[in-house]
């Protein structure tokens, strides 16, 4: 087993608001090896970072995110609720997110947001997102939509896709070989030793998320989790550094 990835989950999502350019740069500052995103899409077809689908929590408004065009979009505040010295911060296009992926040879995770309403385009617009950027080979496309991810790899048959899922799937490789992927991001209570193993005998790589405990983060890079997702990567890190 290659050394394990270690993504900030929405960025460095303890230190700085969640979704935007400062959690990203935090991660970089912290050591991640990788960056975890959510991606939707405007009215007016923009892929921005942001994880709810109805503004209200972390930015400010109450509309859909897909009733908004770009330009209403990026004159809401996104940093305000985490912090005063945050106020002002907005919410990032993918292409901004990739702009700092190419400065520091990042790994990207990308989670599609949506379920059966995510809009039919957004995976052929993520995916020709990531081609123009050259970053195919450095990322991978979760959804807990799964058909989304069998439309992304029609797209791009290059990029690597993972199957998102809370709660216990008895075989989740199969799960993942029936929308043509090959990676399982569990959450952190189905990530058994088993279920790593047997993951890996069926030829699934395993990034189990939210792990914020740096104990749970060496116990399951000792199971061999290829990946960890964790809103703290320095502490994540510190702790994993000797495995």
């Amino acid at each position: 087993m290659g050394k394990p990835v270690i993504f900030a989950h929405r960025g460095a999502s303890a230190y700085c608001p969640e979704n935007t350019m400062s959690a990203f740069r935090k991660a970089v500052e912290l050591g991640a090896d990788g960056i975890e995103t959510d991606v939707r899409m405007t009215r007016d077809g923009r892929i921005v970072c942001i994880h709810d689908g109805v503004l209200g929590r972390t930015v400010s408004g109450n509309e859909p995110v897909r009733e908004l065009a770009w330009a209403e979009l990026s004159e809401r505040d996104a940093g305000g609720w985490f912090g005063p010295e945050f106020a002002g911060e907005r919410v990032p296009t993918l292409e901004e997110l990739m702009e700092l992926a190419e400065g520091h040879d990042l790994i990207l995770n990308i989670e599609l947001k949506g379920g059966s309403d995510m809009p039919a385009e957004l995976p052929a617009q993520v995916a020709r997102i990531v081609r123009k950027y050259g970053w195919l080979r450095k990322t991978v496309i979760s959804s807990f939509h799964h058909p989304a991810l069998a439309a992304i790899r029609a797209e791009e048959p290059e990029l690597e896709t993972a199957i998102l899922y809370d709660g216990h799937l008895d075989k989740p490789w199969d799960a993942a070989f029936a929308v043509s992927a090959r990676t399982i991001h569990p959450s952190y209570g189905d990530a058994t030793e088993t279920m790593i193993r047997s993951s890996h005998a069926h030829g699934c790589k395993v990034n189990v998320w939210t792990v914020n405990d740096p104990e749970l983060a060496r116990r399951l890079i000792a199971y061999g989790a290829d990946g960890i997702i964790t809103d703290v990567p320095d502490l994540v890190r510190q702790a994993t550094r000797d495995l």
